[in-house]
């Protein structure tokens, strides 16, 4: 808490300084500096990021104070999937690839301007976000780049995963074109060496073991992309491809026996995207999309202890359709209207077994095929009141039905209205008000309708067939402060009333109770976060940016198998973090560091209450620029230690007394990863 009052010194401090009068365009102080357009859409120049020497627009993006990345591509759908940021005023054709991998495949003389649009601008639907980048590019005639990485993590024990890629873009006339080829690398931070204990309900030392884990992954993929002018239009083509493995070893040894977990996975995946755009006349155009996405995992894991032989394996399917189709119609330049319907169709074949001592165990939904057939239609306006005020407001209509075979026969159809609207208010140049209030709806995670495991705790969920999505009414309030040219304070509290909340319930199957997720009533969440980005220059430390985020948050629901009040299983109460980095011009060098003190959550199951916690969790990293053409990254992580406190009871919570309590003491593995990086 003494991080949060400190914060809130800070927001006193900034309240302090001088605000500037609102006016038509704020002319920045320094040629060099941001600036406010009319319409209140925050314009940052390449001279901004100069000091710097970006070598990609990932490398600017970066470096936009009070601004962060978010993409959620988990979401079935295009809505609510395809993040915050913008190119050339649209959002990208593809869903499975990562924004970061877009920037960073833009070179940093092709980008002509980013913007930073605030509460909405004419034309730009915000996909419920509070703050949207636009990253325009350059028209230049001919142009072609071609980027090699090169390098590897390196772990505290002597293994190291190697990465490796090669990226080509470039632009002929108004067509663009990209090509890459890169390796993937899975890392955990919960393994490495520690010590597991086991005490009776009297708080006896029952045994001690000795705990070594590892784990690690690669892939390799391939992405392609392309655009160019068409009918009057634009259209653009997207593809990706490609593979990964995981692996992870858990290894006990004790006067109790010794103990063997392997748990590896291979997953096989692809994407095609395909994006139209054309003006219809001055003030309407209309937009199409089609994806298709297809994913293959398989898997298994293995538990050997002493008189127990479990294994559990798994092979799943699953794939996504999506079709979109909008209209925007700008009345006028304070007014846009935006219509359209998405349609999406989504399945998962998942096939799981268990056995132990090679006799198989049955599961509730061990083989489940899941589709859905999902249909949405939306219109939202954006209204610039005043040139300090806007107001946006929407309502999609979405109706899914979702029918499971296999161990289980049953359809389900649910049907949603979800209204938003959203106000923003900025009274100076340097102050803005937002306030939102809006329906949420959640959608229901396909592998929670298909049995999993987790060995390595004892612990085998069950599918369930019977669950309804989790919807909320959302409120927010949040205020933001700009200072010193690119300073930034902001601070925001949420509170969302949940209906359907889901969580873990028991299901009860060939005379056994087994843990799956369901809906267990109703539910609330509140948060307050405050966050500071000050530049340093002030103090004697030039090309400085120094990084405060806290939050807090209290989740309330009714356990189901207690009938008590608790928390909302995975929620942290308190969060925060600092990060520091400066970037030296004359070294041509740019350093930081990243620090979060701690981490908490808990989980509630029917017969067990899990609580992890993990203390100094950072990382540094140092990059140097020799040339334009040439970077040198070097990076390290620390995480002090990971622990997990799990009390088992005899059976179910309500009726039972705790059986033992397990604490396992884990101090993971560092690492270090150095990239080369060359230009062309």
């Amino acid at each position: 808490m003494r991080t949060i009052f400190g914060l809130a010194a800070v927001a006193a401090a900034a309240l302090a300084l001088p605000a500037q009068a609102q006016a038509q365009d704020v002319q920045p102080a320094e040629p060099n500096a941001p600036y406010e357009r009319a319409d209140g859409v925050r314009v940052y120049p390449p001279a901004f990021f100069a000091e710097a020497r970006p070598s990609t627009a990932l490398d600017m993006v970066s470096r936009i104070p009070g601004f962060s990345i978010s993409q959620n591509s988990s979401v079935r759908g295009f809505s609510g999937a395809v993040g915050n940021v913008l190119f050339d005023g649209s959002r990208p054709a593809s869903k499975d690839e990562g924004l970061s991998g877009l920037l960073q495949r833009i070179p940093a003389d092709q980008v002509e301007r980013i913007e930073l649009i605030r509460g909405g601008a004419s034309g730009v639907d915000m996909q419920g976000y509070s703050t949207v980048i636009n990253v325009v590019r350059r028209t230049v005639p001919s142009s072609r780049q071609v980027v090699a990485t090169a390098g590897a993590f390196i772990f505290d024990d002597g293994r190291y995963i190697p990465s490796i890629g090669l990226e080509i873009s470039g632009t002929n006339g108004a067509r663009q074109y990209s090509f890459a080829l890169t390796s993937s690398t899975s890392i955990n931070d919960g393994v490495g060496s520690g010590i597991q204990r086991r005490y009776d309900p009297t708080g006896a030392l029952v045994f001690e073991d000795q705990i070594e884990s590892q784990s690690d992954g690669d892939g390799l993929g391939v992405r392609g992309r392309w655009q160019q002018p068409l009918m009057g239009g634009e259209i653009e083509l997207t593809g990706n491809a490609g593979f990964y493995d995981y692996k992870f070893e858990h290894n006990q040894f004790g006067l109790a026996g010794d103990r063997f977990l392997t748990d590896g996975a291979d997953t096989n995946y692809g994407e095609a995207g395909f994006r139209y755009r054309r003006p219809l006349n001055a003030r309407l155009r209309g937009e199409a999309r089609l994806i298709q996405r297809l994913r293959q995992t398989t898997g298994n894991q293995r538990y050997i202890g002493p008189g127990l032989d479990q294994l559990f394996a798994y092979d799943n399917a699953s794939g996504e359709t999506i079709v979109r189709g909008s209209l925007t119609f700008e009345c006028s330049e304070t007014l846009t209207f935006e219509t359209g319907a998405e349609g999406a169709f989504n399945f998962l074949d998942a096939q799981q077994a268990l056995t132990v001592g090679g006799v198989p165990v049955p599961l509730p939904s061990d083989s489940v095929r899941v589709e859905e057939l999902r249909g949405e239609v939306f219109g939202q306006a954006t209204w610039r009141i005043r040139d300090n005020l806007t107001f946006e407001g929407g309502l999609r209509l979405e109706r899914s039905t979702i029918s499971q075979s296999g161990a289980f026969e049953l359809e389900q159809t649910f049907t949603f209205l979800k209204p938003r609207a959203i106000l923003t208010w900025s009274p100076t140049s340097t102050d803005q008000f937002q306030f939102r209030i809006e329906r949420e709806v959640g959608q229901l995670d396909f592998g929670d309708f298909a049995a999993s495991a987790e060995l390595s705790n004892n612990v085998v969920n069950a599918g369930n067939a019977n669950l309804s999505p989790q919807s909320a009414w959302a409120f927010e309030a949040t205020w933001e402060r700009r200072f010193w040219t690119d300073g930034i304070l902001s601070a925001g509290i949420s509170h969302e009333r949940i209906t359907d909340a889901i969580d873990v319930i028991p299901v009860f199957s060939a005379g056994q109770v087994f843990s799956a997720p369901g809906n267990i009533g109703d539910g609330t969440v509140t948060e307050f976060e405050l966050e500071a980005t000050i530049p340093t220059d002030r103090w004697g430390i030039p090309g400085g940016r120094w990084l405060l985020s806290a939050e807090v948050t209290e989740t309330e629901v009714t356990d189901p198998t207690t009938g008590e009040a608790r928390g909302i299983s995975g929620y942290r109460e308190v969060e925060y973090f600092t990060r520091f980095s400066q970037d030296i011009d004359s070294w041509r060098m740019n350093w930081g560091f990243e620090y979060q003190p701690f981490g908490e959550d808990t989980v509630w199951r029917i017969d067990q209450i899990s609580h992890f916690r993990f203390r100094d969790y950072a990382s540094a990293w140092i990059e140097y620029k020799p040339t334009d053409a040439w970077s040198i990254r070097s990076q390290a992580w620390v995480l002090g230690s990971y622990d997990q406190t799990r009390t088992i009871y005899a059976g179910p919570r309500d009726t039972n007394a705790v059986a033992f309590t397990d604490i396992r003491s884990m101090e993971p593995e560092s690492r270090v990863q150095i990239r080369v990086r060359r230009t062309f």
